[in-house]
């Protein structure tokens, strides 16, 4: 698989290419085209359900929305490079955020954690290892899959429309958004270790399988945001 950041969105095609390819774009969603084969293949669940992660970070969170309108803007106001260059910027910026979730959970969900879908790419199999080395559950959980969405979306969630809010899009500082607000830089910081016992508090939450993790998601969340503030 490999990935494009151009706009007006981020593309996802696999390497069985001939077969199947699909993209994300910013303001359009998720597609997914197969030229032969069957959708019930597991190389075409695993793409289509990797596209709609993407779709539902950049749908549900500050910095996706951030991207929206970039991209809004510049279908609206078409021949203005800066929009083009904003956004390619901003999809940089979280890059490893949205892939590390959407090959982590397009695993889990569609292929039954089989990571063996994964083995022609060694970038896709880095984004796995990124999503799952974030967490220290067993990796084909219902609570590790819910915690590294909640990091996940944590990391997507910073203040990043506050500034442009207040100095309007046609400000270039508008699109500048602060180290630790960029959701790969937020993530580099799960990375270096929440406290010791932050995790076995987590798994503690979960004697009741139906409320438990839930409970721990939101806890993920919370604190997560807390500890990348």
């Amino acid at each position: 698989m490999t990935i494009s950041a151009s706009p007006p969105g981020i593309e996802l095609d696999t390497e069985e290419r001939e077969r199947i390819s699909g993209f994300h774009r910013i303001a359009d969603g998720p597609s997914v085209r197969i030229a032969t084969g069957s959708l019930l293949a597991l190389p075409a669940r695993v793409a289509s359900v990797h596209e709609l992660v993407h779709q539902f970070l950049t749908e549900r969170t500050t910095f996706g929305h951030l991207m929206l309108i970039c991209s809004v803007l510049g279908r609206a106001v078409p021949g203005v490079a800066e929009h083009a260059v904003n956004l390619r910027r901003l999809a940089a910026q979280c890059r490893t955020t949205h892939e590390s979730l959407a090959t982590f959970e397009s695993i889990w969900m569609a292929a039954d954690g089989d990571r063996s879908v994964l083995a022609v790419s060694r970038e896709y199999l880095s984004w796995y290892k990124d999503a799952s080395e974030t967490v220290p559950f067993a990796d084909h959980t219902r609570l590790k899959l819910l915690a590294v969405q909640r990091v996940s979306h944590a990391c997507m969630r910073g203040p990043v429309l506050e500034n442009l809010v207040r100095v309007g899009p046609g400000d270039p500082d508008a699109w500048r958004v602060p180290p630790l607000d960029r959701p790969d830089r937020r993530l580099a910081l799960f990375h270096r270790g929440l406290p010791a016992d932050f995790w076995s508090e987590i798994w503690g939450l979960t004697p009741d399988p139906g409320h438990g993790v839930y409970a721990a998601g939101a806890s993920v969340a919370g604190a997560g945001r807390a500890f990348i503030s």
